[in-house]
């Protein structure tokens, strides 16, 4: 038999749910400038004090935060490697390249805001409560620039320096490298970790506290909404 569980029930439970945003992170405010603080100038290029092209900061202002409702099944370490080429043909001599191995860090995340009192059937027959939440999906996938790995240059007998890349070219490698790590995020064996992760970890929190919430034993089922 199988009935929806009176609202002063779901609430419980849905209660449980928020709980879990005080480690999942909850942000509520009003957009809001605070006070502007001034800076010294200071040179574009730390190392040239001699430089004429200077900066300043002239204020910092948080535009504006909103709430979220966001729970973290898991968080993925990701790698790319590339060859920097900049080598004269073919021939051996002429040989100039660099591997740089690039770090990022992938989420995933689970949207709570979905889960309302029609998410939260009970099957008293079985002692089953099945708790319908939607799909985790790529929340952030973001280079670790400070643990990004330099290689020493190949060079061929007629190849000599270092290769230096410009700002702009930095910043085209970077753009593909996050590009493919976000690529990586959506593979499905990926996909699949984050949806097992999200119904063990969802699962295991209820059962937790369900001594509190239930006088008898239930089952949790967790599932995903389509």
């Amino acid at each position: 038999m199988r009935f929806r569980l009176p609202f002063k029930f779901k609430l419980m439970v849905i209660l449980a749910f928020s709980a879990l945003l005080i480690t999942s992170g909850v942000f509520i405010g009003n957009k809001f400038k605070p006070t502007v603080k001034q800076y010294k100038s200071v040179p574009l290029s730390p190392e040239d004090n001699k430089s004429a092209l200077k900066f300043q900061l002239q204020e910092s202002i948080v535009n504006g935060m909103s709430k979220k409702m966001e729970f973290i099944p898991l968080e993925v370490d990701l790698t790319e490697k590339i060859i920097i080429d900049e080598s004269w043909g073919q021939l051996a001599v002429f040989k100039k390249l660099q591997n740089i191995e690039y770090f990022g860090k992938g989420i995933y995340a689970i949207d709570l805001s979905t889960i309302t009192k029609d998410s939260v059937i009970v099957d008293t027959t079985n002692n089953a409560i099945t708790i319908y939440i939607s799909k985790p999906f790529v929340k952030t996938c973001s280079l670790q620039e400070e643990k990004t790995l330099f290689q020493s240059t190949e060079k061929g007998l007629l190849r000599f320096g270092e290769i230096t890349l410009t700002s702009q070219e930095q910043m085209a490698i970077n753009k593909e490298v996050n590009e493919r790590m976000m690529e990586r995020m959506k593979d499905k064996e990926l996909n699949s970790k984050a949806m097992e992760s999200s119904k063990i970890m969802i699962r295991d929190f209820i059962l937790s506290l369900s001594e509190a919430l239930i006088p008898q034993p239930y089952e949790v089922i967790i599932e995903f909404k389509l």
